[in-house]
């Protein structure tokens, strides 16, 4: 079959077509062989990369949502208000209260480091001078405290909290509570002092005294004292706490003073151990004259009859009772001056005298006048004699009057 020139043209040119498909081929397949032989960490991190970006969208993306656009004011005033607040507790100190305040300073050392020693976060105020822990672990601080024994002389505030809570705005009857209540810690201080109590509380009745002495009511007062452990509370260190506070009372007998331990014993009651009733004031009085009258009869009879030869006891009974008596006197010694004469003058009126608002009405004469003038009896006209001379001409002498009345 013969074949032309431009068809032989053109079989070549397909032929050359179809080698240039095929090189192109092949550099892709050399080409994709390469990529396949690199790094395997390169292609890994190339591929977490591109399933990251597909996976998640990026922030341009989120916030060009239409929805996240209208809630972004939202979102910026919450985070505002997070940073205000973060840096308002930030910037704030803690609150600190006052434990057992009216510590004395070595109670006080001893305190604070026990608080630091328990975690505690302690600190003496400046101003005060009180030991101070926070609000939130107060009462835990006061728990621990009292486990290690402290405060050892117990607390009391006294004059000193009076000072500070004095205010324009106190009335007279929280001023005389707040004396009150200073005065009972001012005796609890003192009592506290002896050697052989640990704790001691005051009770003051103190009632509003009057100008006159007889209705003047006497205030009264109780003790209450906790003893140390292995200790006593003698009748000498009773009687010392009664003449203490009655000293410190004004108008206060050791008598209204009662004293009671913490187990509820009546230490004051000084008749408890007399069968006879007596105070022990008046039982150590009897005491004291039966030994002196015994000591008397040893003396005289000891040297006729030899001192191992008398045998002397003596009772005495003895009357405490006691009478009260109120009188007055004037001029007891009779100096002052005597009476000589006396005279009693008494004046009465039957009528009042006039009152009320001047005018018609007061003008008129009091009603008890008026009753007195009707009760009068009538006056009687008195009788006018008019002497009427008629003179008669005979012999020149008068001959005769004429009287009438009218």
């Amino acid at each position: 079959m013969a074949t032309t020139t431009a068809d032989m043209q053109q079989m070549q040119a397909e032929t050359q077509g179809a080698g240039q498909q095929l090189s192109t081929q092949a550099q892709e397949a050399q080409m994709n062989q390469g990529v396949a032989t690199t790094d395997d960490g390169q292609s890994q991190g190339g591929m977490l990369q591109n399933i990251s970006s597909r996976g998640f969208p990026s922030l341009n993306e989120i916030l060009a949502q239409p929805a996240v656009k209208k809630a972004t004011p939202g979102i910026m005033i919450g985070i505002l208000l997070l940073f205000f607040v973060a840096s308002y507790m930030a910037m704030q100190e803690p609150v600190y209260r006052p434990i057992f305040p009216g510590m004395n300073d070595a109670d006080r050392q001893t305190a604070m480091d026990a608080l630091k020693e328990g975690g505690f976060s302690a600190q003496l105020n400046r101003q005060t001078g009180q030991l101070e822990v926070e609000a939130g672990g107060y009462h835990e601080a006061r728990i621990y405290l009292a486990s290690k024994g402290l405060p050892s002389e117990g607390t009391a505030s006294g004059f000193d909290a009076l000072m500070q809570s004095s205010s324009i705005t106190t009335s007279q009857f929280m001023e005389q509570a707040n004396y009150a209540a200073a005065v009972e810690q001012e005796l609890a201080k003192s009592i506290i002092r002896i050697s052989s109590i640990k704790h001691a509380r005051v009770h003051l009745a103190l009632p509003q005294q009057s100008v006159f002495v007889r209705d003047r009511t006497p205030p009264k007062a109780s003790v209450v004292v906790t003893r140390f452990a292995g200790r006593n509370i003698d009748n000498n260190q009773v009687n010392a706490i009664i003449n203490l506070v009655a000293s410190s009372v004004p108008y206060l007998a050791a008598t209204d003073v009662t004293v009671v331990d913490s187990l509820g014993n009546l230490l004051s009651d000084a008749t408890k151990d007399s069968p006879l009733g007596l105070t022990s004031a008046q039982l150590t009085h009897k005491q004291q004259v039966e030994d002196t009258y015994r000591n008397r009869i040893y003396q005289l009879l000891g040297p006729i009859y030899g001192e191992d030869n008398v045998r002397a006891q003596v009772n005495v009974e003895m009357d405490f009772t006691e009478t009260e008596s109120t009188f007055e006197t004037y001029d007891p010694e009779q100096k002052g001056e005597k009476t000589r004469s006396e005279v009693l003058s008494l004046d009465r009126t039957a009528t009042s005298d006039a009152q009320g608002i001047p005018g018609s009405t007061s003008n008129q004469p009091p009603q008890d006048s008026l009753n007195l003038r009707s009760m009068a009896p009538p006056r009687k006209r008195p009788s006018r004699i008019l002497v009427r001379p008629s003179v008669r001409e005979r012999r020149g002498t008068m001959s005769s009057i004429e009287l009438s009345e009218q």
